[in-house]
């Protein structure tokens, strides 16, 4: 059976997922204005389908461009059509957007399968008339490239840090943690945010012990994630399961999380939860810097347990297949 991944987004995730259900992964990318990059894009993913040909098409969501061309072009090919949905793609612009809620409800529907992360997601595939499995993310494996002298220089030379994992979204409260900041620089621990932050962020200026990262490589990243004290990601997203988390838990790091039911029942224990708000912020980062060692002490649980249960989802994902 042949199984193909298609992505445009590069993500770790899509490694991962795509190497456990034996597909073929192609991240298809190009840096042009938006509406050429999508013609673009969805030319050659035609082009792939022709020469591949494949019984099972993987796709990502995000992009939901390239999920509603994956439905559009399912008859044409015939194969079955797996869409690994994330919390952006169920849900685009939490639901400020008709046109866009509209598509993603099509691709629900007409999906053979979507992939989200947690049994509320199954619900709303379900509401819209179709079949969702519930996997969680591979917990990725830290890259092997050489580290930079200047990912080493952070390391070394620095305070102790905790790393902020930061893309500067709308669903990240970075002006809470920002504010956390100023109330914990008695700790001498400095806050590392990965990513530009926007110019409305440091409208009141950035706090003594915070600095920005910009964009981080893979190899620095892994490195200043496993060298952190504790690592922050945060959303306001109800049911969303953050890569960062995932990638906090791999490295052996204790995550600060919001304090959610989809991110307690996939990262208890070992992690440290928290509203969104500055001063429960500044809360878990006393008690991650305080209980770091008897936090690492429990993530091995944690690590154990979401493995499984990748194992387990795969495994119901090919009995679905094979019924489909």
């Amino acid at each position: 059976m042949r199984r193909l991944w298609i992505t445009w987004v590069k993500q770790r995730r899509n490694v991962g997922m795509a190497e456990l259900v034996g597909a073929e992964l192609h991240v298809l990318t190009v840096n042009r204005p938006r509406l050429i990059r999508y013609l673009e894009l969805g030319a050659r993913t035609v082009r792939l389908l022709v020469q591949r040909r494949p019984n099972v098409l993987f796709c990502q969501n995000p992009s939901i461009v390239l999920a509603v061309l994956a439905v559009v072009l399912k008859p044409f090919f015939r194969y079955q059509l797996v869409v690994d949905q994330h919390n952006a793609g169920i849900q685009p612009l939490d639901g400020r957007s008709v046109l866009l809620q509209r598509m993603a409800n099509f691709v629900k529907r007409r999906a053979t399968i979507s992939i989200v992360s947690n049994r509320e997601l199954v619900e709303d595939v379900q509401s819209h008339g179709g079949h969702a499995v519930v996997c969680p993310d591979p917990l990725p494996v830290p890259g092997t490239d050489p580290v930079t002298e200047d990912a080493r220089r952070r390391i070394e030379s620095e305070r102790p840090y905790i790393l902020v994992v930061c893309s500067w979204s709308e669903d990240e409260p970075y002006e809470e943690i920002l504010a956390a900041a100023e109330l914990v620089v008695d700790l001498g621990v400095d806050l590392l945010f990965t990513g530009h932050p926007k110019p409305s962020a440091l409208a009141n200026g950035r706090p003594a012990n915070v600095r920005f990262l910009g964009f981080v490589p893979d190899p620095d990243y892994d490195a200043l994630m496993v060298g952190a004290l504790s690592v922050i990601v945060l959303t306001t997203r109800q049911s969303c399961l953050n890569c960062g988390a995932y990638e906090a838990v791999a490295s052996g790091v204790p995550p600060i999380l919001s304090d959610t039911t989809a991110l307690r029942g996939a990262f208890a224990p070992g992690a440290v939860f928290t509203t969104n708000q500055k001063r429960s912020i500044a809360r878990a980062i006393r008690v991650a810097c305080s209980e770091s060692s008897r936090l690492r002490q429990l993530l091995p649980a944690t690590y154990n347990s979401l493995n499984q249960s990748v194992s387990e989802a795969l495994d119901v994902l090919e009995q679905d297949l094979r019924k489909r």
